[in-house]
């Protein structure tokens, strides 16, 4: 019963600060917080809203500024504080083809390269 409780207190803790953060956000930036659309086909952008300033493209690499292939993650917002050197996400699964089970992967951003598995638009393109 202990531990039901100090989970069930980080969950309101985790939601109330992410709703105090956001109407600091919305405060600061004004209350329309909409990304433009993608410039290009693979896009760099920069997000514009928290305190963290951070790199982002469509294609699955976080904090990495690919364009000059330097870090892309600054805490706080407008400092040459930099946490972020790149990232990304990582799906792995167990499959079954022709009776076998085998290992299958995609990797969003690559450490030893900077690359990516990944591209923007849906499967079928």
């Amino acid at each position: 019963m202990k531990m039901h409780a100090y989970v069930v207190s980080a969950i309101l803790l985790l939601f109330g600060i992410s709703s105090w953060a956001r109407d600091i956000d919305r405060a600061k930036y004004g209350k329309k917080l909409v990304q433009p659309q993608a410039a290009q086909f693979n896009d760099l952008r920069q997000n514009t809203v928290s305190r963290v300033r951070f790199m982002i493209t469509n294609y699955g690499i976080f904090g990495l500024d690919v364009a000059r292939n330097q870090g892309g993650g600054f805490w706080p917002r407008g400092s040459t504080n930099e946490y972020i050197f790149g990232g990304g996400i990582w799906f792995g699964a167990i499959k079954t083809k022709d009776g076998l089970p085998r290992k299958m992967s995609v990797i969003s951003y690559n450490p030893n390269s900077g690359a990516s598995w990944m591209t923007p638009g849906s499967i079928d393109d």
